[in-house]
C-alpha cells in the first residue's frame, strides 16, 4: 500500500481500503495483487506454527470522483461488490458498474 492509502477494519471480518486519486481499474488492479498475495501466503496455525492454511478473500471495489460527497455510499456501493464475489464463489474481486 501507499502512504496515502487508508486501511482498517470496517466490521466483523471486513476491511476497508481507500485508495485516494485512483483509477478504478488501478484499484481493481491493486485489490487483486492483494488477493494473490494473502491466497499464496503459508499461514501458520497452533502454537507450534506447525501447520500451514490457505486462506483466500473477496474483495469488492468501487470508485468515485465525489468521495468526501459520498462517503457512505461509496462503502455501501463496494459492500454491494463485495457481496456479489461471495455470491460468485468467493476468492475473487468484482468491481462495482452501476
Amino acid at each position: 500500500m501507499r502512504s496515502s492509502d487508508i486501511v482498517g477494519r470496517y466490521g466483523g471480518d471486513e476491511f476497508l481500503i481507500l485508495l485516494p486519486q485512483t483509477a478504478c481499474l488501478d484499484a481493481a488492479a491493486s485489490a487483486e495483487r492483494i488477493r494473490k498475495e494473502i491466497s499464496l501466503h503459508p499461514f501458520r496455525l497452533g502454537s507450534s506454527g506447525s501447520r500451514n492454511c490457505q486462506i483466500t478473500i473477496s474483495l469488492g471495489v468501487y470508485s468515485s470522483p465525489f468521495t468526501a460527497r459520498l462517503s457512505k455510499r461509496l462503502s455501501e456501493l463496494a459492500d454491494a461488490a463485495l457481496a456479489r464475489a461471495k455470491r460468485e464463489g468467493k476468492n475473487k474481486v468484482v468491481v462495482y458498474i452501476p
